[in-house]
């Protein structure tokens, strides 16, 4: 029994050690070899056979964007479960709400069913995906765009942003409609889509498009009256503020994000945008935010630490790592989760292994775990 034992034992490590040999290798091999600066990393395998604590994984949150809507059945999901097991994920993001407006699963919210934001895969129910992930040990996220919203904007113009001059809904740069922060109507339109979406059991809610359009001159926009006695910051941390008590109350182990886009985050305060995270911070109405330390997201010779970054998606090491030494302050006060780049650059660049592996080992070396990879066609 003791020789039987010894030799399960002894074939377990050399598994282990021939595994974790061919995982360097790869590491040391694949990939654009341009960025050179960056040490190799050797990432913890996430062995999902054994069960483990869900909502633990928001410590160490290493995950991954998921389109459902690009998924055509469960065949699609199961096969796109095993590969980012196979590569040590725990942890899967899905949209609640496109910037569009669409909604893609079924909402018992009468408003979202007015509105026609539901756009539902019939073939693949919102709770089987979810469960699906659970049962895989895979930690679920939810992120909502909330006022940037062209289907609610258009069923309800009075709950948006108009133009200043003759009162029609105002358009960003990309034609996209915003409903207004300052309007009641359009808070509560979001807050009831985010009361029915904690009924699904995601573990995190992230709120994305939480503040105010960016634009040249702010007075082409009409604010309305509620905007006289109540600023930009003020009217964008009760917000918030009201979504975390709602948490709180349904839902108390769920976790609260906000995504605050790096175009912006670069330079805050904003007065047009009305985002301010020290002043968030004040309040303890969310747990983490979330910015996109993507190199190919990075504006165009913008100056961060006293630098000027250029050509930074050609060195995603060097890039990852001005952002954390830039945003430092921020890393320590709260939990800070950066968007990492698993798409090619529009410039050409390959982000293969290597280059994913490079933005990590960033992260890393300023004592950052946590991280989610986005690829808009759910390649990892």
């Amino acid at each position: 029994m003791i020789v039987v034992s010894g030799l399960i034992f002894l074939g377990i490590f050399l598994k282990n050690l021939v595994a974790n040999d061919n995982k360097n290798n790869f590491i040391l091999e694949q990939g654009n070899t341009q960025d050179t600066d960056n040490p190799n990393i050797d990432d913890d395998i996430y062995t999902a056979e054994t069960a483990v604590d869900i909502p633990q994984i928001y410590y160490n949150y290493n995950g991954v964007y998921l389109d459902i809507q690009k998924l055509k059945n469960t065949e699609d999901l199961e096969a796109f479960i095993a590969n980012i097991r196979e590569k040590g994920i725990n942890a899967v993001n899905i949209d609640i709400k496109y910037e569009t407006g669409v909604i893609p699963f079924e909402i018992e919210n009468p408003m979202a069913i007015l509105v026609g934001a539901v756009n539902a895969n019939e073939n693949l129910p919102i709770a089987e995906i979810i469960d699906t992930l659970h049962e895989n040990n895979l930690y679920v996220s939810g992120t909502i765009s909330c006022f940037k919203d062209n289907l609610a904007s258009e069923v309800f113009p009075s709950y948006s942003l108009r133009k200043s001059s003759d009162g029609l809904l105002w358009n960003d740069a990309g034609g996209g409609y915003w409903l207004n922060v300052y309007s009641e109507g359009a808070r509560e339109y979001i807050k009831e889509i985010i009361a029915e979406s904690l009924k699904l059991n995601f573990d995190e809610i992230i709120l994305s498009q939480f503040f105010f359009p960016n634009l040249a001159n702010p007075h082409d926009l009409q604010y309305g009256d509620e905007s006289s006695n109540k600023n930009k910051y003020d009217a964008i941390k009760e917000f918030i503020t009201d979504i975390g008590d709602i948490i709180r109350e349904s839902s108390p182990d769920t976790k609260l994000g906000v995504n605050i886009p790096l175009r912006y985050f670069v330079r805050v305060p904003d007065e047009i945008t009305g985002i301010n995270p020290n002043s968030l911070l004040e309040t303890d109405a969310f747990d983490f935010i979330m910015t996109s330390f993507a190199p190919s997201e990075i504006p165009s010779s913008v100056s961060i630490g006293g630098s000027v970054m250029t050509n930074a998606a050609q060195n995603p090491y060097n890039s990852v790592k001005t952002l954390c030494e830039h945003f430092e302050d921020y890393i320590s006060r709260i939990t800070f989760r950066p968007i990492l780049q698993a798409y090619n650059s529009p410039d050409g660049i390959i982000y293969d292994a290597h280059n994913i592996t490079a933005q990590k080992q960033a992260l890393f070396e300023n004592d950052i775990k946590v991280w989610i990879l986005v690829n808009f066609d759910n390649l990892y």
